[in-house]
């Protein structure tokens, strides 16, 4: 009789396996390799928007320190000098940044087209020119204006309508940004804006223009060319407008508000 202890090599047994079973058995060990591989991917794909989204927050941080240091030296001294930002052309990409929020001009396909076309032409770092700063304390918003709403412009912070008026024209003043899943990016949270609030925007003078909110609404993307020209309103005015609702962009939320003392 032979004892436990002893094992299958130590008593010289040799397990044979079937063509079938070998086959089976190869099958399985391929099977396996691609899950594994598979999970390996799927969780890469999962840390590249956090990945993309820290990189972004990282670059328009610095953006808001580039602002703060550029307009203290400009009141020292005087001076009315455009400032400044540059930005890498690809990369740090946000998902669904293809779909203008607004082009009267042209369909979704025309659009995409030009869009492909002009990021192919573009060099490898882009120079942006600050409007100044938007500050809403209420919902943790602070990050830079841009006079532009390019693709890459709107990837660090919220742009100009280029056919609205600045800050402080007499006229209505639309600013573009995107609504991102992730809290506290961009305009992730102009939703939770309500009546009343604050809105502050600091010039590259050092000049700060206070709105007061006094009108939230949702319209349609064909809706939009009603709302954020220059001369949608024949005074003052700032109009905020991001996608909504998140995830499912139908609409656009429209944040509009007017100076403190004039409303």
């Amino acid at each position: 009789m032979f004892s436990d202890k002893y094992t299958n090599e130590e008593m010289n047994v040799n397990r044979c396996y079937s063509k079938d079973q070998r086959k089976n058995k190869k099958k399985s060990n391929i099977s396996l390799v691609i899950a594994i591989l598979l999970f390996l991917l799927g969780v890469c794909l999962l840390l590249v928007d956090p990945v993309k989204n820290k990189i972004r927050d990282n670059k328009t941080n610095e953006a808001l320190n580039v602002f703060e240091s550029n307009i203290n030296n400009n009141i020292e001294i005087n001076n009315t000098e455009a400032i400044t930002f540059v930005v890498p052309a690809k990369g740090n990409e946000i998902n669904g940044e293809g779909f203008d929020l607004f082009d009267p001009n042209s369909n979704e396909a025309d659009q995409q087209a030009a869009l492909e076309a002009a990021m192919a032409e573009l060099p490898e770092n882009v120079v942006l020119t600050y409007v100044g700063i938007i500050k809403i304390e209420s919902v943790d918003i602070e990050i830079p204006i841009w006079d532009s709403t390019s693709v890459v412009a709107l990837r660090y912070g919220a742009g100009k309508y280029e056919q609205s008026a600045y800050p402080g024209e007499g006229q209505n003043c639309t600013i573009l940004g995107h609504r991102m899943r992730a809290e506290g990016l961009l305009f992730h949270s102009l939703g939770e804006v309500k009546l009343d609030d604050v809105i502050r925007i600091t010039l590259t003078n050092g000049k700060e223009i206070v709105y007061i909110v006094d009108e939230i609404i949702t319209i349609l993307p064909e809706e939009l060319e009603n709302y954020i020209m220059a001369d949608s309103s024949d005074r003052e005015q700032l109009t905020l407008v991001t996608c909504t609702p998140m995830g499912n962009p139908t609409h656009r939320l429209l944040v509009i508000a007017h100076p403190l003392g004039d409303n």
